[in-house]
């Protein structure tokens, strides 16, 4: 891969496949505009071809979504997600709450466990 998502799509791009796909998730990325029509229609020409350019074949992360109030997300450390979670909050409560995937508590989870070990 040739960067990061975020040098080579705007915001809002990432913010169009983020709702289309799922934030949290990683996506394929087609090696070439010709299998590419459903990004084309999401994001246009120009944001697909720059996508394929950078990511084609390979497959990129989608982060999480901003809060719809546009308030900045508190950053999520492990001492947070070992308290939500010994209060007994679920990995999806705590992921929508960050903008982040269940997946990420998960393995925030599994690292604060091996932490202990």
């Amino acid at each position: 891969m040739k960067g990061e998502l975020h040098q080579v799509l705007s915001a809002e791009a990432i913010s169009i496949l983020a709702q289309a796909f799922g934030a949290g998730r990683t996506i394929r990325i087609p090696r070439s505009t010709a299998h590419a029509q459903r990004f084309e229609v999401l994001i246009g020409i120009a944001d697909t071809s720059a996508l394929i350019d950078a990511f084609g074949g390979g497959a990129v992360y989608l982060p999480g979504l901003p809060r719809p109030t546009g308030k900045p997300i508190p950053s999520l450390s492990n001492a947070r997600v070992k308290r939500l979670s010994d209060k007994g909050m679920s990995a999806s409560k705590i992921a929508k709450l960050y903008g982040c995937s269940a997946r990420t508590i998960y393995n925030r989870r599994a690292s604060i466990k091996r932490e202990k070990e």
